[in-house]
């Protein structure tokens, strides 16, 4: 049996011969920002009104009686 090789003037050229880089440049350098970290001019958000302890507590055992009644449900079947 033969031995199939490659003669140098058949060889083929490197699959990174046909990709050539492209030039890098950093990304461009926004502008400073002057204002001193502890800047007062910018004011917080007000925070979320917190509702009444009652509140939740009524809206948790609604959701807890509704998700009862539909395993309860699903289970029946």
């Amino acid at each position: 049996m033969e031995e199939l090789t490659l003669t140098p003037r058949r060889s083929f050229p490197s699959p990174r011969a046909g990709f050539q880089t492209a030039a890098w440049a950093p990304p461009p350098v926004e502008r400073f920002d002057g204002r001193p970290a502890n800047d007062a001019a910018t004011s917080e958000p007000a925070p979320a009104p917190v509702p009444p302890r009652w509140l939740v507590i009524l809206g948790g055992a609604i959701l807890a009686a509704v998700l009862g009644a539909l395993l309860g449900g699903a289970l029946a079947l």
